[in-house]
């Protein structure tokens, strides 16, 4: 039985700030040497994610910042500094009858404290990341909280859904993780994206992984890594794994991703191939989602062929025709898609899902003479979900997954209507 997993950091003000640290900062201000300044870290979430540090007080104490002199800035916390996350912000109110600054330094990331003689370390995630399926367990100290373990790659490791999640804007779920073996802070980078990949997979979408604290044994917090968590707003439209599904997929795929990392090659073909989906599944226009599907497709065609062996086609159509086979999604049009049917009738003498799809990415790529060849609006769609449905099988058959998914072939329905992998 394990202990109740918790956020170390909660979002707190009117703006949803996440202030992960108050106290003393050293500021470097161009060639300057660094001079200690009371401030604090902030997070927000909210719109487009930024970390920064933020200085309050009268001008006369902080005219050295000058943000106008385009010299740059740099902050770092000392190295006798307490990690323990703020009750209350230290800075102060404006008094209104003196010359006040409220300035801000902009950061990609910050590391404070000694990563090696941590032995637990908690990861904070935010974004899309939902479940309905998570066994909710007894935990030391009484009480019950939803709770799922798993290891990977010399971790054990507990995901935990964590109450007063703030929406997108907090951290809905946590990642505790025990090390089996002496780590560094590298090495706790690489897990931190190896939970990226294996969340935002089971999302599909970009789910935020930070920022990540180090506790000791008697639970302080003595390292800390503060980071811009890439992330994306919003929730997907289609994903091969809705909510209820989460926690019985979950542990296979956990397995799936552990395997990769015995082969650094594969699983970074892997890796980028679940960015393509990300990407695919996003936002944008379907003339820019088609083609960056086609392009992981493309990818993962070349990298399974070459590890079997196999002589790699010189045209994209054939190389993902004969990725489909090997991992046994059929090829031939779905039942349904008339637009493709159609315009496979049309231009090709192969009526079957690649070439009507190649043909549809390459006028996309390189844009037709006459415009009555564009693909129409029908067409964009049905290429869509068929680029993104072979994509992210494959990837689950790179994982060797064999349990059921939701199809995207047919939208529209209810999450629980679910099907076996074509390969099971």
């Amino acid at each position: 039985m394990r202990g109740r997993v918790e956020a170390m950091y909660r979002p707190a003000g009117e703006r949803g700030e996440i202030v992960v640290y108050a106290g003393d900062l050293a500021v470097t201000v161009g060639d300057l040497k660094p001079r200690p300044v009371r401030g604090q870290l902030e997070l927000r979430l909210s719109g487009a994610p930024r970390f920064f540090a933020r200085f309050v007080g009268p001008h006369s104490q902080l005219d050295f910042l000058d943000p106008w002199s385009g010299v740059e800035r740099s902050v770092a916390v000392p190295h006798t500094a307490p990690l323990t996350p703020p009750t209350e912000s230290v800075l102060p109110e404006d008094p209104g009858d003196i010359s006040w600054v409220d300035d801000r330094i902009t950061m990609n990331e910050l590391e404070a404290g000694v990563a090696t003689v941590a032995k637990r370390f908690v990861f904070h995630i935010s974004g899309a990341l939902q479940s309905s399926s998570f066994p909710n367990v007894e935990v030391l100290g009484g009480g019950r909280q939803p709770q799922l373990r798993f290891g990977l790659s010399g971790w054990d490791l507990v995901i935990a859904q964590v109450d007063g999640r703030g929406g997108e804007n907090g951290f809905g779920f946590v990642v505790e993780g025990r090390p089996e073996f002496p780590i560094s802070s590298a090495d706790v980078d690489k897990l931190r994206r190896r939970l990226f990949i294996l969340l935002s997979f089971m999302a599909g979408r970009e789910v935020g992984v930070g920022p990540v604290c180090g506790l000791d044994d008697d639970g302080d917090l003595i390292w800390a890594k503060w980071a811009v968590p890439r992330m994306r707003p919003g929730r997907p439209g289609v994903r091969w794994c809705p909510p209820i599904l989460f926690a019985t997929a979950f542990s296979e795929i956990v397995e799936g991703v552990g395997g990769l990392s015995k082969d650094v090659l594969r699983e970074a073909v892997v890796e980028r191939a679940i960015n393509h989906l990300l990407a695919a599944n996003g936002n944008e226009p379907l003339d820019v989602r088609v083609p960056i599907a086609c392009s992981g497709l493309e990818m993962l065609g070349t990298a399974v062929l070459q590890r079997h062996g196999k002589k790699v086609p010189g045209q994209a159509a054939c190389k993902v025709r004969q990725l489909l086979v090997w991992a046994g999604v059929p090829v031939t049009i779905p039942a349904g898609f008339a637009s493709l049917a159609a315009r496979s009738g049309r231009h090709t003498t192969i009526a079957d899902g690649p070439e009507v799809l190649f043909g549809i990415r390459n006028k996309l790529v390189h844009p037709p003479m006459k415009m009555t060849e564009w693909p129409s609006s029908a067409e964009l769609k049905e290429s869509w979900q068929l680029a993104n449905w072979y994509l992210e099988l494959v990837v689950l058959r790179e994982l060797d997954y064999e349990g059921k998914y939701w199809s995207r072939l047919r939208l529209g329905r209810q999450a629980a209507d679910l099907e076996p992998v074509p390969w099971a």
